[in-house]
Parts: C-alpha cells; sequence; structure tokens
C-alpha cells in the first residue's frame, strides 16, 4: 500500500513540474525583439521572435508570432531574467510540444504584458564566431562554454 501512496504522489509531482510555466522577463541589455512583415505595408501584420543572449557564445530564439498580449496587473511570481536563463534542449522541447507554456513577460506603466510563445529554438556558436572584430565582448566576459557531445561507441 506504501508503494502505491508513493507512486501516485511521485505521478502527481511530476505532473505539477510539467506545468509550471516559463515567465522571461523582457530587459533590452539581454534581450532583442525582432519584427518581421511579409509585405512592404508598413500596416502589415507583423510576426514577432525574441533573442535571447545569456552567453556570447548561446542565443535562445523565442517566437511569438502575431502577438495579442495577456495584460495583467501583477508580475508573475517566479519570473527569470533574461541574464540568468538556463533554458535547456528539453525545456526547448518541452515548449514545442505544448507540455510547458512560456511567456516573455514586458512591464507596461499599469501593469505587465505576457506574450505567449509558440515555438523556441537555440543556436551555439563556436569560438571564432565568438570572438567577431566588430563586436567585442563585454569587459570580464568568460570564454565560451560550449556543451560537449558525447560519441556513442560502436
Amino acid at each position: 500500500m506504501r508503494k502505491i501512496a508513493f507512486f501516485i504522489v511521485a505521478l502527481c509531482l511530476s505532473f505539477y513540474s510539467f506545468a509550471q510555466n516559463i515567465y522571461i522577463r523582457y530587459d533590452e541589455s539581454c534581450t532583442d525583439k525582432m519584427e518581421y512583415r511579409f509585405v512592404a505595408d508598413a500596416n502589415a501584420v507583423q510576426y514577432n521572435t525574441y533573442r535571447v543572449k545569456n552567453n556570447i557564445c548561446y542565443n535562445i530564439y523565442l517566437e511569438t508570432g502575431v502577438e495579442s498580449p495577456l495584460i495583467q496587473r501583477k508580475a508573475p511570481v517566479q519570473m527569470i531574467d533574461c541574464q540568468n536563463i538556463t533554458l535547456d534542449r528539453n525545456d526547448l522541447a518541452a515548449i514545442n510540444k505544448g507540455q510547458r507554456k512560456a511567456y516573455i513577460v514586458k512591464q507596461l506603466d499599469s501593469g505587465w504584458a505576457l506574450f505567449a510563445i509558440g515555438s523556441a529554438s537555440s543556436m551555439a556558436f563556436n569560438a571564432p564566431i565568438c570572438a567577431h572584430p566588430f563586436t567585442p565582448p563585454p569587459p570580464n566576459t568568460k570564454p565560451c562554454a560550449l556543451p560537449r557531445i558525447n560519441r556513442i561507441k560502436r
């Protein structure tokens, strides 16, 4: 009986962790907003993507598409600063599969705007690209620490 109760509690906790939303605070120092228009008309519908630069060698791309924000008076409780974002491949896959909801959060004069993220991806650069001569890294920047790829031995 104890094993069954433990299993049920563990199952409930795993569903709870899956269901937690991700709130990423928009900050111009480490987030770029890219707007795309499909025609040259300035009144055309725009498609939006946010690039979060948490490392000079690693960027996260969060697509909100055509934005229609959810406005609320209070800030989300567990908001992540873009400087401290730690989304890994599993988090990005869960967002893309719809298992976790994620939002870009912008502060307004009278509340907060939440932009739903429809898809997420990441891009890692190797060291020579990171040291581009026209965009020097910020002072005291640590060298690139990209994840190591483990090859499967046959």
